[in-house]
């Protein structure tokens, strides 16, 4: 191979390296939006789940609720 068809070479997988590297930094870039979406629903399901538990407790067993007054 000649000088100038390997320094074309070169320069050719140089410029495919930089667009792999670009690409590398926004995939990254949309992992970590999407961790930080999944942590803050991961966050929000925990609440939501000791809402409906203290929700639970607070409701009356039907064997605890009074007769309704036609009977």
């Amino acid at each position: 191979m000649c000088a100038d068809a390997q320094q074309a070479r070169l320069e050719q997988i140089e410029c495919k390296l930089a667009y792999v590297e670009d690409l590398v930094e926004q995939l990254n870039g949309v992992v970590t939006s999407q961790q930080r979406q999944l942590d803050a629903q991961q966050q929000r399901i925990a609440r939501l789940r000791s809402q409906l538990k203290q929700g639970e407790s607070q409701l009356a067993r039907p064997e605890e609720e009074p007769l309704p007054p036609h009977y």
